[in-house]
């Protein structure tokens, strides 16, 4: 299993439309992750800075299918004006398990 960190800066402006968005994610769009092998995805948000955190089979793999796949896509085109820059990939210096 990968474990990915990656982080953004959320357009003020945009705060409350981004929450309601990943509130309403459409179950069919969380189906289609597990089928690219994403098993966990966290977010947070501090003030503006988003932190995603996810749990993957295969990242390159995942990232291949869900930029073929049409409801990813137009998840993205909702989502991605909202943040600057677009997410991010942060390095793991420390795990405690």
């Amino acid at each position: 299993m990968e474990r990915h960190g990656f982080v953004a800066r959320l357009k003020p402006e945009f705060r409350e439309q981004y929450i309601e968005a990943h509130n309403n994610i459409s179950p069919e769009l969380v189906s289609r992750y597990r089928r690219a092998g994403v098993h966990r995805i966290l977010l947070f948000l501090f003030d503006e800075a988003l932190f995603m955190y996810m749990e993957v089979e295969n990242w390159k793999a995942a990232q291949a299918a869900l930029g073929q796949d049409p409801l990813d896509i137009e998840w993205q085109k909702l989502v991605s004006p909202m943040k600057d820059p677009d997410f991010r990939e942060m390095h793991e210096i420390f795990r405690m398990e």
